[in-house]
């Protein structure tokens, strides 16, 4: 069993519940243990960010569960970077949209 973060961020409190739901019943269904799930609406909170980032650090999730990419409303050079520290800390990024995330699959934006 998976230790998950579930990570959710959208412009409305409609589209962060929504993305919510989707991404809970996920994880239901494939039997991963949610840890911690970070709802967000509006711009990308930086704490959320530190947080992911210790909890990677001190082992404490193996995967970061999100819809798709839009929620690391990050910038190409960013987006690689974060994938790349969660990856070197064994945490799986994977996207309901896009599948398994790694520096190596992203997409060019």
């Amino acid at each position: 069993m998976n230790r998950t973060v579930i990570w959710c961020c959208a412009d409305t409190q409609d589209g962060t519940r929504r993305q919510k739901e989707h991404v809970n019943l996920y994880a239901e269904q494939e039997s991963l243990q949610v840890v911690k799930t970070i709802s967000e609406v509006g711009k990308l909170d930086y704490f959320s960010i530190g947080v992911i980032h210790r909890r990677a650090k001190y082992k404490e999730y193996d995967l970061l569960l999100i819809e798709g990419l839009e929620v690391m409303d990050f910038s190409a050079d960013v987006l690689t970077k974060e994938v790349r520290y969660l990856n070197t800390n064994r945490v799986k990024v994977f996207s309901l949209n896009d599948g398994e995330i790694t520096v190596n699959t992203l997409p060019l934006c």
